[in-house]
């Protein structure tokens, strides 16, 4: 028989696969071109417009319009950097089993 701790536990085991299995679907709902979810993966908080320009082929005024969007829907937050902000994703898109293809 299992004491109140081991039922505990795996209730939230439980409960992270549910919230996980959640999470997937909205992600995949607003990331739904390979773009936005190249952009959203490499939107770590350590790379600039620079760099994000060169990997997603986009202007600045298009990943900040993408970081605001995805900051109001809770997935991404901005971080202080040198001149300004950068967008810092929640989640790793490969950790929870989303496909990121590649850009040519």
């Amino acid at each position: 028989m299992k004491n109140e701790s081991e039922k505990i536990d795996e209730i939230l085991i439980w409960i992270k696969q549910i919230g996980k299995i959640q999470i997937r679907k909205f992600i995949s709902e607003c990331l739904s071109l390979p773009q936005e979810r190249v952009l959203y993966q490499n939107s770590d908080g350590e790379k600039g417009y620079n760099e994000l320009k060169k990997i997603v082929k986009m202007t600045d005024k298009t990943i900040l319009d993408y970081w605001d969007k995805w900051e109001k829907l809770e997935i991404l937050e901005k971080i202080p950097a040198k001149g300004g902000k950068r967008g810092k994703r929640l989640f790793d898109l490969e950790e929870l089993g989303i496909e990121i293809s590649e850009i040519d």
